[in-house]
């Protein structure tokens, strides 16, 4: 649990009691702390909102962050059972959490649907902490600074909306971080700045739209790692200096429609990057000068169906840079279509393209 400092006034005591603190609260004085203690399920009662502060507090406890809800509006009769069981798990983790405990994990708890505010400080290792808990709703802030290795700790979370913004200020690991939650459409600016490895970080995050400009600047490994991620329509401009491996780095994100100039000098293996990015029309002059092999570059535009002219061009453009590439020198080989393969021959790099050994 958090640890905080002594309140100074009525509603600080109160506020801290909303994040897990149990200080102790006398009567209400005012209308605004009768609606912090209805957001606490106090038994109070409130009135008409008269500003701003009060209109806000009231649409919390009407919106369910606290207090009681009426579920038969939804055709219940009460609260779900498993509303209630995951409050009471919940709270056995909390009456019997050790925090000197090093190695506790939720790997594949399908009983633990609300996480409760801990104290994780002496955890060294967050890898598979909640691998595969497919109903876990609700993460609190956690204090992850022990942990280098978060490869795996959401993976497989079907039901994961949210996570707070962990301090991964150390972490070298996020690879699989989280794969496979379905449901998380948003992640805040999380630290990487000492991540080295990143495959499959938000593989298959069907819901996810966007995503910050995370600091990348040591990540090596770019593998798959926002594969399948269909609703993700942009992304930013990430730090790719080191980058050895994006392979599969975009596959499947059917809604992207245009990537910035990545920086890739240093990639052996850029196979399938875009493939059945149905919906990509623009793609920079990648510098693919350390490409060597022909299946390290298969399919890398396979399924780009929509590609603009000036991409394509692009695309010739690439291929003529690719100066230690061997191999099978065809467009084919970069999964492009016929049609395509016909307009690329009116470009302006297509000259330069063939005297470079290449041909459709």
């Amino acid at each position: 649990m958090a640890e905080f400092e002594a309140p100074q006034s009525r509603n600080e005591a109160i506020l801290q009691n909303i994040l897990g603190a149990e200080n102790e609260l006398p009567a209400p004085q005012s209308r605004n702390e009768r609606l912090l203690l209805k957001l606490l399920g106090e038994d109070v009662e409130t009135e008409e909102p008269q500003s701003r502060i009060e209109t806000l507090l009231t649409m919390l406890v009407e919106q369910g962050v606290g207090g009681d809800r009426d579920w038969s509006e939804i055709g219940y009769a009460k609260e779900p059972d498993f509303i209630k069981e995951g409050f009471e798990y919940a709270k056995q983790i909390k009456d019997s959490w050790n925090p000197s405990d090093t190695a506790r994990t939720f790997g594949h708890d399908t009983n633990l649907i609300f996480m409760p505010m801990v104290d994780t400080s002496n955890i060294s290792r967050f890898s598979n902490m909640f691998n595969s808990c497919k109903y876990l709703l609700y993460v609190p802030t956690l204090s992850i600074s022990a942990s280098k290795n978060m490869s795996g700790a959401f993976e497989g979370c079907m039901s994961l909306k949210s996570v707070p913004l962990l301090d991964t200020s150390e972490v070298t690991n996020t690879a699989s971080m989280f794969a496979n939650c379905v449901v998380l459409k948003s992640v805040p600016l999380f630290d990487l700045q000492t991540v080295k490895l990143a495959q499959h970080m938000f593989d298959n995050c069907q819901s996810l739209k966007t995503v910050p400009q995370f600091n990348t600047g040591s990540v090596t490994q770019f593998s798959y790692m926002f594969t399948k991620c269909t609703s993700l329509e942009s992304v930013p401009l990430l730090n790719t200096s080191k980058a050895l491996y994006t392979d599969n780095m975009f596959s499947g994100c059917t809604s992207l429609v245009s990537v910035p100039l990545f920086d890739l000098h240093l990639v052996a293996n850029a196979g399938s990057m875009f493939r059945n990015c149905d919906s990509l029309e623009s793609v920079p002059i990648f510098n693919l000068a350390k490409v060597k092999n022909s299946s390290d570059v298969q399919d890398m535009f396979y399924g780009c169906g929509k590609l603009s002219d000036e991409s394509l061009n692009n695309i010739l453009g690439m291929c003529i840079g690719a100066t230690a590439y061997t191999g099978t020198k065809t467009l084919a080989k970069l999964g492009l279509s016929t049609t395509q393969k016909t307009k690329c021959q009116s470009l302006s790099n297509w000259d330069a393209f063939v005297a470079a050994g290449w041909t459709a």
